[in-house]
């Protein structure tokens, strides 16, 4: 019962720790005094970090704008090649 308590708080502990850095990233996306290229930044790794959180629901609409081509695989395959 102990472990079964301890592990469920573990994972609530998590979940909040996980909607809070979507939150950051949300806004860190959203602020007009960051420069564009970290706004970029922010909003892709939400769009890959959003699963399980608030902004979930944002991800489909994110991914479709920028394609398979920012993908972290590829972006290393161009980064390699360069």
């Amino acid at each position: 019962m102990r472990r079964k308590s301890l592990a469920g708080f573990a994972d609530k502990v998590a979940d909040t720790i996980k909607d809070s850095v979507a939150v950051f990233l949300a806004q860190h996306s959203l602020d007009e005094k960051t420069t564009a290229g970290d706004r970029l930044a922010a909003m892709l790794y939400l769009s890959e970090f959003s699963e399980g959180t608030r902004y979930a629901q944002m991800a489909p609409e994110i991914d479709p704008i920028f394609g398979p081509q920012l993908t972290r695989k590829n972006a290393m395959v161009e980064y390699q090649a360069a």
